[in-house]
């Protein structure tokens, strides 16, 4: 027998080896003009010691890549016929060869073919390959074409995604992943949305959403900040229903119940201060020529009796007012207690507002019940906004023992 003469590769046995050379006896009868029962037809090949036969345009497909020599190594099956009874396929060591009339014969491996299994292979929306692995210019990622989509597998994301559809034709026209797109690489497949309806992707530098009404758009920068901010589609925005663009000055996209706007020289700036004996005056929503200022304050803590209440209460309260609307607001008043006095502090509470002040003083409150004579009190005050740009600052009021 071949294997007593000639060195098996890894991963075959002797017994493996003897049966391979004996099916391929078998095969060249088959074909021979006197060959008695079903012939797999003359463009079979089989590839020793491996007993596998492999045909036709996938044959051709897998000598072309060098056969066992290629990276696929030696097949693992005859051919077999897809589910849907049109298409056919080999399974090698390293993955599979699939052909199919409208797209011919092409391997899937690696994580293309791991990411195509996830959306059933053949059977699913992405449908047949249509070229083999390409292997991009940039040097960061690769792609395979199917019948439905395509599937990228990048740096950024290595078990790749797949995007097809509205969004991949949306994603093509502001540069797909090349360098300097508005995108970049895919990061996850496409998402159906909690509504049921919507589909959307996401890229390394923003998303695009689809509706049937509205069409795909992409969102990115402070725009997508803003409206993320106010849960994407199932907030008050809605839908994108336009791409960004320019407008007064800075950039502007519509939405299903709205705009929202942009510019990078509007900025939310955060200061430490004092509260006003009077409102600031200024204007009274943001303008597009104007910053957005907030001025924050930390109050001495003190102690506070309420009408028939069993303890007294240290309270820290802190505060800020605004000249001008920030998109996104947080203030934290924080109550902080030394009992040593060497500076070790244990947090008592937090109180935390979402809801931006505007031209009016607006405090917030952190309380614990009870008073301990031995320790030092002391309010922290943190803001933190956006507007154009995210800003945030944290004052501390001076140490106060207060029983």
């Amino acid at each position: 027998m071949r294997s007593d003469r000639e060195e098996l590769p890894e991963g075959f046995t002797k017994e493996e080896a003897d049966l391979a050379e004996i099916r391929e006896y078998e095969l060249q009868q088959r074909q021979s003009a006197v060959a008695r029962g079903p012939a797999p037809g003359p463009g079979c090949q089989q590839y020793w010691p491996s007993d596998k036969w492999v045909c036709s345009a996938i044959r051709d497909k897998y000598n072309s890549l060098g056969a066992q020599f290629s990276f696929l190594l030696w097949p693992t099956s005859d051919e077999l016929t897809s589910p849907d009874g049109h298409g056919k396929f080999n399974t090698f060591q390293n993955g599979p060869i699939y052909w199919s009339a409208a797209g011919g014969a092409h391997p899937v491996v690696n994580s293309i073919l791991n990411r195509w299994g996830v959306h059933q292979y053949e059977m699913g929306w992405l449908g047949y390959p249509t070229t083999d692995e390409i292997v991009h210019a940039d040097g960061i990622g690769r792609r395979q074409e199917f019948q439905g989509g395509a599937i990228y597998v990048s740096l950024p994301n290595a078990i790749g995604s797949a995007v097809g559809g509205a969004i991949r034709d949306k994603w093509n026209t502001v540069g797909a992943e090349t360098p300097g797109s508005l995108l970049g690489y895919p990061l996850s497949d496409e998402i159906v949305l909690p509504d049921g309806q919507g589909r959307m992707n996401r890229f390394e530098r923003g998303v695009i959403y689809w509706s049937p009404t509205t069409g795909a758009h992409p969102v990115t920068g402070g725009i997508l900040e803003v409206w993320a901010s106010r849960a994407y589609e199932a907030g008050t925005h809605g839908y994108p229903t336009s791409d960004e663009y320019d407008a007064d000055g800075g950039r502007r996209q519509n939405f299903q119940n709205g705009s929202i706007d942009w510019n990078p020289n509007w900025d939310m700036t955060v200061i430490p201060g004092q509260p006003p004996t009077t409102p600031p005056s200024g204007p009274q929503s943001r303008q597009t020529v104007d910053n957005v200022s907030c001025t924050m304050w930390a109050r001495q803590p003190y102690l506070y009796h309420a009408p028939g209440a069993t303890f007294d209460h240290v309270e820290a309260v802190g505060g800020a007012y605004c000249i001008g609307v920030p998109d996104i607001w947080n203030i934290t008043v924080k109550l902080w207690e030394d009992v040593s006095g060497n500076g070790h502090y244990d947090l008592l509470d937090t109180y935390t507002s979402s809801v931006p002040p505007s031209l009016q003083s607006e405090e917030y409150t952190a309380e614990i019940a009870g008073c301990n004579p031995n320790a030092w009190y002391h309010t922290e005050v943190h803001a933190e906004g956006f507007h154009g740009n995210w800003d945030e600052d944290t004052i501390n009021s001076d140490d106060y023992q207060l029983c």
